[in-house]
């Protein structure tokens, strides 16, 4: 299951899934999913996604926005975002183009660096 799903935060914010682009025109859900996603495999407090994506808004209309964006990424993903209780956190079927950066960064491969010199 893993990598079902690419989301790319390097440049334009995308998500790609096995049929295709998912959540086309959709930003406020996919920036959602980038925080989230870039925090897995630990969860994220809904307290802290409402506070972080609608904090100008009066705390209910943040936490019924915050709703329906998680509604929004259920549908879309299915069980690759587990939305039970007060924490959100994604699953290891959504891989982060910044990850894989990260990895890079923090490992270089050795055939690479000798290329270099």
């Amino acid at each position: 299951m893993s990598g079902e799903y690419s989301l790319s935060t390097l440049g334009d914010l995308r998500l790609a899934g096995p049929n295709g682009a998912v959540l086309s025109g959709r930003r406020k859900e996919l920036v959602l999913l980038a925080y989230i996603a870039r925090r897995a495999p630990k969860a994220v407090s809904r307290d802290e996604l409402a506070a972080l994506l609608w904090g100008e808004r009066d705390e209910d209309k943040a936490r019924q926005s915050l709703r329906h964006a998680l509604h929004q990424l259920r549908r879309a993903l299915g069980d690759a975002i587990d939305t039970t209780g007060d924490d959100v956190k994604a699953t290891d079927a959504i891989a982060v183009d910044a990850s894989l950066l990260e990895a890079v960064a923090l490992f270089p491969l050795p055939l690479l660096d000798a290329r270099l010199h």
